[in-house]
């Protein structure tokens, strides 16, 4: 399983994309859909190498697309999603399910399994001793349909998103993944979710330990927090269940855990020769390839919004430029303007320093980090 923005994970020159909400500001679901598709393409060529080396099935589940709503511009995961808007948000994500998946249909192959998360409420960090491990999101039912629930439902209803991933945190008092009202109820029942719920990794661990308001969660028992989670309709740990033992669980709630995991196996073709699946001519090829990255950089070029151009200034006259001043603690460290889960071992990286010495070879280009912190990498 791996988290898929805004490359592919692969330690093999996979392509760098912007991050999500650079993909939102170009508007363009054409786009979005094209380069989801490319990322598909990558980690499915991945497990192709592993699966013909007789490796583990790696890169079989892509922990995204990450849509929830933003709320407040100071939450640290806001860069992951597609921004405040519900339906931004929606289209942005069918796009994204879809072009990683690549299979149309119910019955068809697909190349990876998109998640949709975090269900649902988890836009916190911290604040005054509270964490996104131990929020209770208090979500009126109005502001639940209105604002949070649009995007998790277009992947399940338009994209076909074939796994979801619990949050954190509580809503209304109940923590996500052990929520059934939650996960049964309105994602599998109203929605028609058919696909595998799988937690947020070590989300099980983290509900039972100490809350800074009320007693622990079932005790601080973590063998019955995985139970609760199975019988609520969750039915994959990242991290594993906790101790399960014969009569902790139902035999139906385990089968019906059970056949959603493997129902997506079967979708990829785990249980079939390379030789038969569709996707089986994805190798090596298309890492990094130069269409790829031409995608990337055209997200990058569209996604870049120009707010103001006070008396013209811009577009700049490179010939005409004698000094240039750059100024910021990024401009010139190559990963950190990678973004959040990069994932993959790029290739050689321009920052945007040493692109603006290049562009103006005849001008004097002074730098500065503009800021008492300081940065290694």
């Amino acid at each position: 399983m791996k988290v898929g923005r805004p490359g592919s994970n692969l330690p093999h020159g996979g392509t760098i994309y912007p991050i999500n909400i650079a993909w939102a500001a170009t508007f363009d679901d054409g786009l979005a859909l094209r380069a989801a598709s490319q990322v598909g393409d990558e980690m499915r060529a991945q497990y192709n190498r592993r699966a013909r080396a007789g490796g583990p099935l790696a890169y079989s589940n892509c922990f995204g697309p990450h849509v929830h709503i933003v709320r407040d511009p100071r939450w640290g995961r806001m860069a992951e999603t597609f921004g405040e808007d519900p339906l931004l948000q929606s289209n942005m994500a069918v796009a994204h399910v879809r072009g990683l998946q690549g299979g149309a249909g119910t019955d068809t192959y697909i190349k990876t399994v998109a998640t949709c998360k975090h269900f649902i409420g988890n836009d916190l960090e911290g604040w005054e001793g509270v964490t996104r491990h131990t929020f209770d999101a208090n979500i009126t039912e109005r502001d639940l349909r209105d604002s949070f629930l649009p995007p998790f439902e277009a992947c399940v209803r338009e994209g076909g998103a074939l796994a979801v991933m619990c949050s954190y945190n509580s809503l209304n008092g109940l923590p996500a993944c052990v929520n059934k009202p939650l996960l049964t109820g309105l994602l599998r029942g109203e929605l028609g979710f058919a696909g595998m719920v799988v937690t947020d990794c070590t989300a099980l661990t983290r509900i039972v330990k100490p809350r800074p308001k009320g007693p622990h969660f079932a005790g601080g028992d973590k063998r019955r927090a995985s139970a609760l989670a199975v019988q609520a309709g969750t039915d994959m740990a990242c991290h594993l269940f906790d101790m399960l033992q014969p009569g902790d669980v139902s035999q139906r709630d385990l089968d019906a855990a059970v056949r959603r995991v493997l129902h997506n196996r079967v979708r990829q073709g785990h249980f079939n020769p390379l030789s038969e699946l569709p996707f089986d001519h994805l190798d090596g090829s298309v890492f990094g390839r130069a269409a790829h990255r031409d995608t990337a950089r055209e997200i990058a070029a569209k996604g870049t919004v120009l707010l103001k151009n006070a008396e013209g200034t811009l577009p700049l006259r490179p010939a005409a430029m004698k000094q240039v001043a750059v100024i910021g603690p990024f401009a010139d460290q190559p990963t950190y303007i990678l973004g959040k889960y990069y994932g993959a071992t790029a290739g050689p990286i321009t920052t945007p320093l040493q692109a603006i010495q290049d562009a103006v070879p005849g001008a004097k280009v002074l730098y500065n980090n503009g800021t008492a912190l300081q940065y290694s990498k």
